[in-house]
């Protein structure tokens, strides 16, 4: 089964709050596809590494044809 990870060039990231206490939640998009490819509950740079843990090397050497992936805040 081809993971949702193939093929992926470009990606969104989103964290954003919701309810009384704002329960947050970051959710990753695959902008070619226009698709969610993966969410988690929480924000900040540690929900978004176990996100980068989800790639191979390969894939998380570069997210496009010269384009490192690096976590921003």
């Amino acid at each position: 089964m081809p993971s949702l990870f193939d093929g992926l060039t470009s990606i969104g990231v989103d964290e954003t709050g919701h309810g009384k206490g704002h329960t947050c939640i970051t959710v990753v998009v695959d902008h070619e596809r226009s698709r969610g490819i993966w969410a988690r509950d929480g924000h900040g740079k540690d929900v978004f590494d176990l996100f980068l843990r989800r790639l191979t090397p390969e894939r998380r050497a570069r997210q496009g044809p010269q384009t490192p992936v690096e976590p921003v805040s």
